[in-house]
């Protein structure tokens, strides 16, 4: 895990911890919840920090041929709880992620997650880029597990006015800013939203939180008041 933190020769061990887990129940059922704590538990207070690639392994160690493993997500849900507050933290306002998104000059999603980049300028936002979106979809898998005190515990960190107001801001850019905008990274934040709101706001049994689709400072229904 040293290795792949330091990015020496593209050696991804995270992506090795997922590969092997990977329609092999024996390895997962073994070695999923330890290997989850070192990625959301270890790894952060060793370093100071939470990368992408980290919580994409972590992800992917949640669940087996596609089904969601409650224990495992119940865990992911519990260290990240524990965890630091500023690790583990969403932007929190449409502009903050436009924001984001504009400074990335990378060219395909995948290599967001998975950006070694030298510290500051466009690496460093390639960074905060991909923790901030493989965060959201982590918090998204832990409501998987049908338990209504996930959703409000994702929905802590992602109100859904945010999550309407950034894909409305996306649509209004200016010509300028739609040209400097990477696609594939705009559609993946696009995935990465719409995937939150059906887990934690559409999927969910929690009334406040079905209801706040339908509110009028969603900004999701013109001329509402």
């Amino acid at each position: 895990l040293l290795l792949s933190h330091l990015g020496i020769e593209n050696l991804f061990v995270e992506r090795l911890l997922a590969a092997v887990a990977h329609d092999n129940w024996d390895a997962l059922s073994r070695h999923g919840k330890p290997w989850s704590k070192v990625l959301l538990a270890d790894l952060p207070v060793r370093y100071g920090c939470v990368r992408g690639q980290w919580l994409r392994a972590a992800h992917r160690l949640g669940f087996f041929r596609g089904k969601a493993l409650k224990d495992h997500l119940d865990q992911i849900e519990t260290l990240i709880q524990g965890g630091n507050v500023r690790l583990f933290s969403l932007v929190e306002s449409a502009e903050g992620w436009l924001e984001l998104l504009l400074a990335y000059r990378g060219s395909e999603m995948d290599e967001v997650a998975y950006s070694y980049q030298p510290e500051g300028g466009e690496g460093e936002s390639g960074r905060e880029l991909a923790r901030n979106l493989c965060l959201l979809d982590l918090l998204a898998a832990t409501c998987e597990n049908k338990d209504p005190a996930s959703d409000v515990f994702a929905a802590s960190y992602l109100p859904f006015s945010v999550t309407a107001q950034t894909i409305a801001r996306l649509h209004s850019l200016s010509p300028t800013q739609t040209a400097a905008l990477n696609p594939s990274v705009a559609y993946g934040l696009k995935g990465a939203f719409f995937r939150f709101v059906k887990r934690v706001y559409l999927g969910t049994e929690v009334r406040r939180l079905a209801k706040s689709i339908h509110s009028p400072t969603s900004n999701l229904w013109p001329g509402a008041s």
